[in-house]
């Protein structure tokens, strides 16, 4: 994987997130375990959500879809672009 493709997963999975890492006091929003690690994988990748929050606010939330097993977000990017994080395709 590029470093770029890279950058784009882990800005992903920060951005499109509703979890807390827990702060230099132990304290965090308890959060669901797969986007813990996704928030750990993008603060050792150089992504912190804070950061990335910033540079591309946040317009929009899509909720946890079960039916379609996905989520989104949407951030202003100098335009507005979505992101979405969860199962590509369904299977029939």
């Amino acid at each position: 994987m590029t470093d770029a493709r890279l950058d784009w997963a882990l800005r992903i999975g920060a951005l499109c997130n509703t979890a807390r890492l827990a702060d230099a006091q132990g304290q965090g929003a308890p959060g669901d375990p797969m986007e813990l690690a996704l928030l750990a994988a993008a603060e050792e990748g150089g992504q912190s959500r804070a950061t990335l929050a910033d540079r591309f606010p946040k317009r929009r939330d899509h909720a946890f879809d079960p039916d379609v097993k996905m989520m989104a977000t949407v951030h202003d990017k100098g335009g507005r672009c979505a992101d979405r994080r969860g199962r590509s395709r369904r299977r029939f």
